[in-house]
């Protein structure tokens, strides 16, 4: 019996410890989401309401990607 109450010291001991660590992560976590959250929120445009509804934008990086490996300097002159 004194086995198992000693490896759940051990037990209880090791969690106090990574106490600290966890608290942490939290705060990271927390601090990502909120940056992720003020990001979206900052960069979404605001609208009138009485304007009509618009079309969220998005950035097409891969189709652009694939466009500046494949035509290379000359992918520039044909976006204009």
């Amino acid at each position: 019996m004194a086995k198992n109450d000693s490896s759940a010291n051990g037990f209880v001991g090791m969690a106090a410890e990574n106490l600290g660590l966890s608290q942490s992560l939290y705060v990271i976590v927390a601090a990502v989401v909120a940056a992720a959250f003020l990001l979206l929120n900052f960069s979404t445009s605001r609208l009138d309401p009485r304007e009509p509804t618009a079309v969220k934008s998005s950035i097409p990086l891969i189709g652009h990607l694939i466009g500046i490996i494949r035509h290379q300097a000359k992918y520039f002159l044909l976006l204009q």
